[in-house]
């Protein structure tokens, strides 16, 4: 009888960092498409013999979206062969233009590189000033570390449905809105900074049209947001009074 032993092949294929290669998890791309398996023998560093055993193929992120068509919505998002336990987020842009900065929504996939989300569409791109009047909307999952998009989506809304929005910031200094913390930017003619977020809470202070101010957090509802404006005054905002930079649903909730 011929004697054999049984051991295990490893998970992952011996890597190597590879200057101007595409990005692979981990900033690493695969050796080879075979492993080379050799016996030596004891004390010897040359092979006795060798065979090969092919890689397994790595899986390719697959995104989907329900539903895929429709007016602007809340849509769910569905990954799979993604990065196991990735930190991702969501982000929005149109054929051929790129995708908006700001994140849509927050997510980690789970241990087999899966997740679902849920992700409102916004009316108005983030930060812009235009209304979203693409019939195509590429919705897109990146993964942050590597600033990589790993995989995308088309979502179709139909042209009758698209309806231009007025340019609310017209003749502000909207510039604000590049920065990278949350920020935002009044939109009304006029705004209250309350105490508390209710509509009855008393007014701290009252702030005009194009009033920059920065945002630290949200309601449960996303109805009203935490603000701290130039002056030190701080209080609570109508969000639908504000043009913000980031999508108000990805700010934390506080009280």
């Amino acid at each position: 009888m011929i004697p054999y032993n049984a051991f295990a092949l490893p998970l992952h294929f011996p890597t190597y960092e590879k200057p101007g290669a595409a990005l692979r998890t981990g900033g690493l791309v695969q050796l080879a498409t075979f492993l080379v398996i050799a016996a030596l023998l004891v004390g010897c560093s040359a092979a006795a013999a060798t065979t090969l055993v092919q890689a397994p193929a790595d899986p390719t992120p697959v995104l989907t979206v329900e539903p895929d068509h429709g007016p602007i919505q809340t849509v769910t998002l569905i990954g799979r062969n993604f990065p196991a336990h990735a930190a991702l987020r969501v982000r929005m842009g149109a054929p051929n233009t790129g995708l908006n900065a700001a994140d849509l929504a927050w997510m980690n996939a789970d241990s087999d590189g899966a997740f679902i989300v849920s992700v409102p569409l916004p009316a108005i791109w983030p930060g812009a000033n235009a209304a979203v009047v693409e019939e195509q909307l590429v919705l897109a999952v990146i993964d942050p570390s590597l600033n990589q998009t790993l995989a995308t989506v088309i979502y179709h809304q139909p042209a009758a449905m698209i309806t231009p929005t007025p340019d609310l910031l017209a003749g502000c200094d909207a510039s604000i809105l590049a920065a990278v913390e949350p920020m935002a930017v009044v939109t009304a003619e006029a705004l209250d900074i309350l105490a508390s977020a209710t509509a009855v809470a008393t007014p701290v202070t009252r702030v005009d049209r194009c009033q920059p101010m920065s945002v630290s957090g949200r309601d449960a509802g996303g109805v009203w947001v935490k603000v701290e404006l130039p002056g030190g005054y701080r209080g609570w905002a109508a969000s639908a009074s504000l043009r913000f930079n980031v999508a108000v649903n990805v700010l934390p909730v506080v009280e």
